[in-house]
């Protein structure tokens, strides 16, 4: 024979009677079997439900705030990479229009380049080009005192 609890032959008395009654939904489908005093703290005479549901509650909430501003977080630092990004290239940008007025100044200055276009044919041309250079070097050579016939000596060797 089975021992009998309290418990259990008030739920079998419950059950009983709703099913005699013709109220079979009254009978528990979903409910642990057992007194609610032993579920949780919660359901104790003496807990302090509203404390302990408060903190319940506010775990949760730590939660889903937590799981919220992960996707923000990340958000914010992907828009804030961009937008150094974007920073560094605009600083490049105004960099090289910078430079190309500066050397659009200077061509300016030399006559519209043609200064820089002469030389480069003088450098570029097979035999202007190696007199040229020549002469640079010997105008050097005479600036740091050695005889220019020793600076041609060493050219033609």
């Amino acid at each position: 024979m089975r021992q009998a609890t309290p418990f259990k032959v008030a739920e079998e008395i419950v059950a009983r009677g709703a099913m005699d009654s013709g109220t079979p939904g009254m009978v528990r489908t979903s409910a642990p079997p057992g007194a609610n005093a032993m579920m949780s703290p919660v359901s104790s005479v003496d807990a302090p439900v509203q404390q302990i549901r408060n903190e319940q509650l506010s775990t949760q909430n730590k939660l889903q705030n937590t799981l919220t501003q992960a996707p923000q977080a990340a958000a914010a630092a992907k828009t804030d990479f961009e937008k150094g990004m974007l920073i560094e290239q605009n600083a490049d940008y105004l960099a090289q229009m910078n430079l190309k007025r500066t050397m659009g100044e200077i061509l300016v200055a030399n006559g519209s380049g043609t200064a820089n276009m002469q030389l480069h044919a003088k450098m570029t041309d097979p035999v202007e080009g190696v007199k040229f250079r020549n002469d640079l070097v010997t105008a050097k050579a005479m600036g740091m005192g050695v005889p220019p016939a020793l600076v041609q000596h060493y050219l033609q060797a």
